[in-house]
């Protein structure tokens, strides 16, 4: 099973109780969830995400060949349209964002790394926090993977991730509330990543090099996003206006 969720007449301490995540095996669930029951913005349009992913596949599978048409060169080494590989990738990160506000693929997540110690207390927190309206639409927490490697010694068994669901990525007012709730709760959000690019497997060691992270705890700290910053959103926002 994929995700194990919260029933509407089931209160959030006894979904708690019966499945900690420590000792919830992945065989039972990969994810628990729990979201506010009060929203409907719980998940991006499903009938969009087909449109999206191939326009999002067509931009990274142009980046791929643009950037093999950089190898083996210096890195100063610009493409026939004087393009660096810094450039191929910000511009690639500016047509996905694009590409998913346009198709209503806005979902996003805070992510919080947490160890089999502290991960059924932090559940604890953000599921309360979540069920009672204080955070975003939704959260999920990955369960006890130790038994998911067919007997061998599974290296990611001791850690967890829980996300914290916010959208649209682009609302920075709403992203950043979330963020400070964390903090207040003082728990350590470390990243903010698209749904759009889970979907397209784009995880910290994708083969393209773009950074997942749309937002760092820093750039949200300052204001300032670090991959695709505030201009670009801004910018994001413009060309679909346009559109």
């Amino acid at each position: 099973m994929e995700f194990l969720r919260k029933r509407p007449a089931e209160s959030v301490d006894t979904f708690l109780t019966t499945y900690p995540p420590s000792q919830t095996s992945i065989h039972v669930a990969r994810w628990l969830y729990v979201q506010d029951e009060s929203r409907s913005d719980t998940s991006d349009p499903p009938g969009s995400l087909a449109a999206a992913m191939d326009e999002g596949q067509a931009i990274l599978d142009r980046l791929s060949s643009d950037l093999r048409g950089l190898e083996g060169e210096e890195s100063g080494k610009r493409t026939q349209a004087g393009k660096s590989k810094t450039e191929l990738l910000a511009n690639a990160q500016d047509s996905l964002l694009e590409v998913a506000r346009r198709h209503g693929q806005t979902m996003g997540k805070w992510m919080l790394f947490v160890n089999r110690d502290t991960v059924d207390r932090v559940w604890t927190l953000v599921a309360r926090e979540t069920v009672a309206g204080g955070l975003g639409s939704g959260s999920k927490v990955s369960t006890d993977a130790s038994g998911a490697a067919g007997g061998q010694i599974n290296r990611y068994a001791d850690s967890f991730l829980i996300c914290v669901y916010v959208a649209p990525f682009y609302d920075l007012q709403r992203v950043r509330r979330v963020f400070e709730r964390l903090c207040e709760m003082n728990l350590a959000p470390t990243a903010f990543k698209l749904d759009f690019y889970t979907h397209l497997g784009l995880d910290s060691r994708n083969q393209y090099g773009l950074n997942p992270s749309i937002y760092t705890a820093a750039s949200i700290r300052s204001s300032v996003a670090s991959t695709a910053s505030k201009a670009k959103v801004m910018a994001v926002e413009a060309k679909v206006d346009e559109i």
